[in-house]
């Protein structure tokens, strides 16, 4: 019987570096975004036309907008803030998590009561979604058992889902086997489990604010916090999570000073604002809200500088070492590239933060931001004409995996396996490894879901340099997109994707 290659197949050599090609930054593979709902120009805030407020920029505004894109309270003046923000596909829904607290406490310092709460949409992730209240109640919170911020919610190994909290609340992670609830947390709090310097990081100690939390394909769990230490669990999400020592490869002029060696950010000097950072301690303690995430072979960490309102990107093979500094990743400034609608109309939001993004099929196919039309440190007073929302913006992915993706032209340790290539071939429903181009010895060939599952795995004892052997076991797997990876020593190959119909 004939074998029919399985959809698009792997094929490639030992990857371990990222591609050259890749040029551009993150910021420009922003799409401009559909219109969801007819721009309205009666919504809260700065508008580009007419009399400006003395808060808003002359000839500048974010009026008119599509008020159902994402989620935003559409009273005028707005009866909540919402921020932060995570977008949850389940059983064909998107679901968006953030939080919200109410637009008559003011924007700051109201934003210390916010409370968690669960959005549901529908087949589109740019919305509308619909409020539907808190998304959890817990009773150690005290007098108010919704409360949290820096809200991020996770799809585990399992199909079940953690969600994680800090900043007002102790960091906290809860889980879930369902998208609506209820939430329970871990047994006993993780807690951070970082060692750190006991200088640099601007005498900034909050080591357990702004935790964000990645799946690794290995199936351990990774977080990364405020100012850039990342720490691994290998026991599940609910930890405990032990602090690694990071590495990068940073150019000398933006090496981590040697007090701070325990974060993944770089040192930037040059900013756009006076208010950014300008001594190497306060790099640390300004930055802030790392989002973790992994995807094209890549661990990716997007994160920010609230004062100077710019966002970076930094990659790593394997989340712990050679950290690589990929440039600018957001930039309100560019309003053009980064809020332009489809119908060429742009909205210029003055602060973005709480970056997110959306990976479906292993490809980002959105972004999601908490805005706000002024400064939202003291220009949103109760009952003024300015708030907050999350935004999603579409994101093209598939080039920025193209660019991104490990490239298959060096591996600076371990065995080479030049020109390896692998392939699953499915005949009769059952499926077969080919590979060939192989090295003698043993090469362990593994099956990850796109979360970072690892579904299946097979050694093969290589005498020759091709051959191929069945592999029932993913006759067992559900229909979907797998990704592939052969090891051989201490090399590897990695990206391959596995269509499974």
């Amino acid at each position: 019987m004939s074998r029919n290659i399985a959809h698009a197949i792997f094929v490639a050599s030992l990857p371990l570096a990222a591609s050259s090609a890749a040029a551009k930054s993150f910021i420009d593979y922003f799409l401009p975004t559909p219109i969801t709902c007819p721009l309205v120009s009666n919504a809260w805030g700065c508008t580009a036309s007419g009399s400006t407020p003395a808060n808003c920029t002359a000839g500048l505004g974010v009026l008119p907008r599509d008020t159902c894109n994402g989620i935003e309270s559409p009273k005028n003046p707005p009866s909540n803030y919402y921020w932060d923000g995570t977008i949850v596909k389940a059983n064909a829904t998107y679901h968006l998590f953030a939080t919200r607290w109410p637009g008559s406490s003011g924007f700051s310092p109201g934003w210390l009561s916010s409370d968690p709460i669960h959005a549901v949409g529908g087949t589109n992730p740019l919305g509308p979604y619909v409020d539907k209240g808190f998304a959890y109640s817990q009773s150690s919170f005290g007098s108010d058992p919704h409360k949290g911020h820096n809200l991020q919610v996770l799809t585990l190994l399992d199909g079940t889902y953690a969600m994680v909290v800090s900043e007002v609340v102790p960091w906290t992670i809860f889980t879930s086997t369902s998208v609506d609830g209820p939430w329970k947390p871990c047994p006993s709090a993780p807690g951070p489990g970082l060692s750190v310097p006991s200088t640099g990081f601007g005498g900034n100690n909050s080591y357990a604010s702004n935790v964000s939390i990645v799946v690794r394909p290995d199936g351990n769990f990774q977080s990364i916090q405020r100012h850039g230490l990342i720490a691994l669990s290998t026991t599940g999400v609910c930890g405990p999570y032990k602090a690694q020592q990071p590495t990068n490869k940073y150019a000398s002029s933006d090496a981590v000073p040697a007090a701070s060696k325990a974060s993944i950010f770089p040192n930037r000097q040059k900013h756009l604002d006076p208010t950014g950072p300008s001594r190497v301690e306060s790099t640390y303690s300004i930055a802030e809200d790392p989002f973790i995430w992994y995807s094209a072979g890549l661990y990716h960490v997007l994160y920010g500088y609230p004062g100077d309102r710019v966002g970076y990107h930094l990659t790593s093979v394997d989340g712990i070492h050679d950290w690589t500094d990929r440039g600018v990743a957001y930039n309100p400034r560019s309003a053009q590239k980064m809020f332009s609608y489809t119908n060429g109309t742009v909205n210029h939001w003055f602060k973005m933060e709480r970056s997110n993004v959306l990976v479906q099929n292993g490809v980002i196919t959105h972004v999601s931001f908490a805005v706000s039309d002024v400064n939202k440190d003291n220009q949103i007073p109760a009952g003024s004409n300015h708030g907050s929302k999350l935004i999603v913006i579409p994101f093209d992915g598939v080039a920025f995996n193209k660019d991104y993706g490990l490239s298959s032209t060096e591996v600076p340790n371990g065995t080479r396996l030049p020109e390896a290539r692998q392939s699953i071939v499915s005949h009769g429903g059952s499926y077969a490894m080919e590979f060939s181009g192989c090295a003698p010895g043993n090469i362990e060939f593994e099956v990850y879901s796109t979360g970072g599952v690892r579904m299946a795995r097979r050694s093969a004892l290589v005498s020759e340099s091709s051959g191929s052997f069945e592999w029932s076991e993913l006759s067992s797997l559900p229909r979907g997109v797998y990704l592939v990876r052969a090891k051989a020593g201490t090399a590897r190959m990695e990206g391959g994707t596995f269509f499974k119909s």
